[in-house]
């Protein structure tokens, strides 16, 4: 039994897009938080170790309590990303010009969607003053001008900002437990108590 030409046009045009598949994270940014502006982004496509690279200037900083510090410091963020858009490895080093801030070598998650958007969850190696080590770092970035299909990124073919003109913006920030996550946790830790009393 033959499928039908539909059928099988259907199939291959999902195998060809694969790369396009939109799976954002859904990341909210919680304080505190640094926002970057002026980001370029490069990727090359198949090219290896840190074949994704971000770098801009981090501008404000914006703590739990809404208090505000503007400054020129620096965005740095790379990743090893294949061309179907699966993160295997990353840095980020955020900085205020004169303190690291942030900073991780170990990518835990990454995620992309539509208007060009890219979401990193690292863990902190503890060199930054707003994480200890350990602690959840996110980074959503929005960067303009990609002219990716649909406004997704599409990770089978190379692409980059234009050079000195960085249309990146992107929000670095402490990630905060949700209180499930907070819960299970405390539960867990319970446990642990309990098994060594015994």
């Amino acid at each position: 039994m033959k499928a039908p030409a539909c059928v099988v046009a259907l199939v291959a045009g999902a195998a060809l897009s694969a790369s396009a598949i939109a799976t954002p994270l859904n990341l909210s940014p919680t304080k505190p938080d640094v926002a970057s502006a002026f980001i370029d982004v490069s990727y090359v496509a198949g090219g290896g170790a840190n074949n994704f690279a971000a770098a801009g200037f981090a501008v404000t900083l914006t703590m739990p309590d809404m208090s505000q510090t503007n400054f020129v410091g620096s965005f740095n963020l790379t990743a090893t990303i294949d061309t179907s858009g699966n993160a295997t490895g990353g840095t980020l080093t955020v900085t205020d010009g004169m303190t690291t801030l942030f900073s991780s070598s170990n990518l835990l998650q990454f995620g992309f969607g539509s208007m060009d958007l890219f979401e990193f969850v690292f863990e902190s190696d503890g060199n930054g003053s707003l994480a200890p080590a350990g602690a959840r770092i996110g980074t959503i970035m929005v960067v303009g001008g990609l002219m990716s299909p649909g406004g997704i990124p599409d990770f089978s073919q190379s692409f980059a900002t234009q050079m000195g003109f960085g249309n990146g913006n992107a929000d670095t920030f402490l990630m905060v437990p949700t209180p499930a996550a907070a819960m299970a946790t405390l539960a867990g830790m319970g446990m642990v108590a309990r098994r060594r009393r015994r």
